[in-house]
């Protein structure tokens, strides 16, 4: 009777995680996107707007993305240009059923050109990537073109985006991380210590 019993549970437990909603991770993977299109600047050469004109993304590596990915991949950009004074919450790219929300402007730094009055840039965005097979994950968008004219617009401008999922953790964050993994350490180092003295008292 016992041996039927747990041979019913056992199929039972087999058949209800075989028909189980496989769980959800987090996206992992990387990707480069070219493109072309006008960028425009201020008076310092700082980026202010994007234009996507033609956006193809190059192939992935054996991540995340592979499965949804086609021979030549076409990013959609449903907003365009992307003003960034107004570029949080708008969805910048989307592909195959991936969509990046803007949450975050990190870095929007511009360097003048030696012997020009050209501007090569470098713009970072952290937002959320987010696909009906995936947990939403914090990810970051790595813009980057060069000779750009200041206060104006460059019209066709060749640029390359790399896209990282997750977004790199900052190296304050990782010191935060870090020293609250040393704390925790430290902490259930001493706890240990003094169960093993109870321990030991108690046997006196």
């Amino acid at each position: 009777m016992l041996k039927t019993l747990f041979a019913a549970v056992l199929l039972f437990a087999f058949i209800t995680t075989a028909n189980a909603t496989p769980i959800k991770t987090g996206i992992n993977g990387t990707f480069d996107i070219m493109g072309q299109g006008p960028i425009t600047t201020d008076a310092n050469g700082i980026i202010t707007s994007i234009g996507f004109g033609l956006v193809i993304a190059g192939a992935t590596n054996e991540d995340d993305f592979r499965n949804y990915w086609v021979s030549t991949q076409l990013i959609n950009t449903p907003v365009n240009p992307l003003s960034l004074s107004n570029s949080i919450d708008q969805v910048a790219f989307s592909f195959s059923g991936f969509n990046f929300t803007v949450k975050e402007i990190k870095n929007n730094i511009s360097k003048k050109q030696s012997n020009t009055d050209l501007y090569d840039a470098n713009l970072v965005l952290i937002g959320n990537l987010s696909h009906n097979d995936f947990i939403t994950t914090p990810t970051q968008f790595h813009f980057s073109t060069q000779a750009l004219v200041k206060n104006g617009t460059t019209n066709n401008k060749g640029f390359s985006i790399t896209v990282s999922s997750p977004a790199p953790i900052s190296e304050p964050g990782a010191l935060v991380i870090f020293g609250l993994a040393l704390v925790f350490f430290a902490a259930n180092r001493k706890k240990t210590h003094w169960l093993n003295k109870q321990q030991f008292a108690s046997k006196i």
